[in-house]
């Protein structure tokens, strides 16, 4: 009797867009959120509601006020950086010296093992 291994294999990934929208919580304005927290009236809002249901209107709340009062990241843009011709100069002279250095040593490698077989 033949055994059959099955599996599920995924075919196909869904891209996402890989912008978040964050928050700058550094530059919140917490004075305000505190102040309009404040000011929830507990007697009459709250009123006859379970823990649940108190925690969810002040848990709102404090949603609302976080994004009036709290600003969005910008986005990161890498400064573009110039390569004046002079580093460009001393990047392709440096780049030449390691080439030779490298091509020499190969070849003295090459020249003392062959050099070592004829003594032999």
């Amino acid at each position: 009797m033949a055994k059959v291994l099955e599996w599920d294999v995924l075919l196909k990934i869904c891209e996402t867009d890989s912008k978040l929208i964050m928050k700058n919580y550094w530059k919140g304005d917490y004075d305000h959120i505190t102040e309009k927290l404040l000011k929830i009236n507990g007697k009459e809002q709250l009123n006859e509601k379970t823990v649940k249901e108190m925690w969810a209107v002040y848990k709102l709340e404090l949603l609302k006020q976080t994004e009036e009062y709290i600003p969005l990241k910008k986005e990161y843009k890498p400064k573009k950086r110039t390569i004046f011709p002079k580093q460009l100069e001393s990047t392709w002279r440096r780049s030449e010296a390691w080439k030779k250095y490298f091509s020499y040593f190969h070849q003295e490698k090459i020249f003392r093992s062959i050099r070592r077989l004829e003594l032999k």
